[in-house]
């Protein structure tokens, strides 16, 4: 979704807040919290005059993404599958026939609606058709977002990870290598004048090594050239 934080709307999340059960206290507090909140921007000693913040969630605070998850978290309930991490959403179905890409059709359609309801939107930029199978022969259909069709592409990243039609993790493998040989370079000239073994070991497990752990228990290769490569 698009600036999905930014359109968050005051007045609907209090609501939803409300039909979750939280407390009238509570919510006295948190509309405190939210409403008639005011921001400026300063830059070289000039400051501009405060501006009403009509929407959106404190970014950077530890509330702000916890209210944009009750915000949000209708938006897939017309979805027989799916996934959503923040702004980040996945609906996904078994496709054997026609009729099944139809009522994928119509998922997608509710979905989008009830993005719509929460004044939310979707970057049509990002959003795509992943078909994960070995079949050669697939159920052709043309599926539109907001009567926009989607590209149906052969592989995707999907927070950091690169995933491919036939889930062979090899894409990912040799950009995750090409990654950290070119950390591992930047470290090595940067460090010449380290004198501290723990310091530099420090640093190659936060900027190199972390990028082969990231969920590593998805994509651990399993074919030899892949293993060979890492190593």
């Amino acid at each position: 979704m698009s600036k999905a934080f930014d359109r968050v709307d005051h007045s609907l999340l209090l609501v939803k807040l409300k039909h979750i059960g939280l407390p009238t206290s509570y919510l006295k507090w948190l509309s405190s919290y939210i409403l008639n909140r005011q921001q400026q921007v300063t830059v070289l000693g000039a400051t501009s005059k405060p501006l009403q913040v009509a929407s959106g969630v404190p970014q950077g605070s530890i509330l702000g993404p916890i209210l944009f998850l009750v915000y949000s978290s209708d938006i897939l309930s017309p979805c027989d599958r799916g996934a959503m991490y923040a702004d980040d959403l996945k609906c996904y179905r078994s496709i054997n026939s026609h009729d099944d890409a139809h009522l994928f059709q119509t998922e997608i359609n509710s979905v989008s609606v009830a993005t719509e309801n929460c004044h939310l939107n979707f970057n049509g930029l990002k959003c795509s058709v992943l078909k994960i199978t070995r079949k050669k022969n697939t159920v052709q259909y043309p599926y539109q977002l907001n009567d926009t069709p989607l590209p149906l592409v052969s592989k995707i990243n999907d927070l950091g990870v690169l995933v491919t039609s036939n889930l062979d993790w090899s894409d990912h493998t040799y950009k995750i290598c090409k990654k950290a040989n070119k950390m591992l370079g930047l470290l090595r000239r940067c460090t010449l004048e380290f004198h501290n073994p723990q310091t530099r070991r420090l640093l190659y497990l936060t900027i190199v090594r972390s990028s082969f752990s990231y969920a590593s228990q998805l994509w651990s290769p399993q074919k030899v050239e892949l293993i060979q490569e890492m190593e």
